[in-house]
């Protein structure tokens, strides 16, 4: 005990500035591209949600993606049922699930570590969002369901059903989300808990599964539509850029042509690479999308919030 009183008394010691730079780098490129994403998706693409959708014999088309998902956020809203009142929105991205949330009756506050997400949220949804990651959220109140559409993912493992657990004590835990079946050094493992160690650790943390369903052949579609856009549009349209400078400017402007396609020769190289990721058939050999619905145990202690 008295070693560990020492260490705790220690002054942290901060990162090598060269260290600090690169952390803080790396988190300038991730908000950036978050917020690229968000802009895509909502501004040009013009969809108001960033999952999966759940497909029902809807064309492959951009329209078809806007049904499927907003088949799938009815399907979640349907399972949550009548009897919660109060929802937190685990990684509520744009809003667009909360409003509809709200839309059915439910009070509903937003959870993101996203600072762009959280702005978006806010300005869009006009509810409470809460920006901090899920693990360490410190809940001043109980609420009846967790939804973590898509979120569950983003979360450690060894700190998630804790985290549950404090913020429903006695609710719901809805998760839709896909898992990986194994995990080695292939791209398609590397995204999504273990399928086995989150339930064995789900049943380890106290809580009782009262739903379980299987999507991944309602939802593949989704990639089979990326698949579809990156082979036939992307790619052709990146590679018909690159011809077409190599016609008319390698000649009259040699530096500008040559910084030109080295610029495209990433982009290009990259959707190339990726298409595994967004190729249903290796999805379903490597994942499971399920839709998951826990009891969360009471509290052991008096310390919950709420109570």
């Amino acid at each position: 005990m008295a070693s560990t009183n020492i260490v705790r008394r220690l002054p942290s010691v901060p990162a090598p500035l060269d260290r600090r730079k690169e952390i803080s780098t790396g988190k300038r490129r991730r908000a950036r591209g978050t917020q690229g994403a968000l802009r895509l998706y909502m501004d040009v693409l013009g969809l108001e949600h960033l999952h999966y959708g759940l497909w029902d014999g809807d064309p492959l088309t951009l329209d078809g993606l806007k049904a499927a998902q907003e088949r799938y956020t009815d399907h979640l809203i349907d399972l949550i049922g009548s009897q919660a009142s109060s929802i937190l929105d685990c990684g509520c991205g744009t809003g667009a699930t909360a409003l509809k949330l709200r839309a059915h009756g439910f009070e509903v506050e937003g959870l993101t570590p996203d600072s762009y997400q959280h702005q978006t949220f806010l300005a869009r949804a006009g509810l409470t969002c809460h920006r901090a990651r899920f693990q360490e959220f410190q809940p001043t109140r109980r609420y009846d369901v967790v939804l973590m559409s898509e979120s569950c993912g983003y979360i450690p493992v060894d700190r998630l059903f804790q985290a549950v657990r404090r913020a429903a004590p006695g609710g719901t835990w809805l998760v839709a989300d896909y898992f990986s079946l194994y995990k080695d050094d292939s791209k398609l493992s590397k995204s999504g808990h273990l399928l086995d160690q989150f339930l064995a650790e789900a049943r380890a943390a106290g809580l009782e599964m009262e739903y379980e369903e299987d999507i991944t052949d309602k939802t593949t579609p989704t990639l089979d539509l990326a698949r579809t856009t990156v082979d036939e549009k992307l790619l052709p349209a990146l590679r018909m850029l690159g011809e077409w400078l190599a016609d008319r400017y390698p000649v009259r402007y040699p530096p500008l042509f040559k910084t030109v396609k080295f610029l495209l020769r990433k982009p290009i190289a990259k959707a190339e690479s990726q298409r595994v990721l967004i190729d249903s058939d290796a999805f379903r050999s490597a994942k499971r999308y399920m839709i998951y619905k826990f009891r969360v145990p009471e509290p052991d202690g008096p310390d919950t919030p709420g109570t």
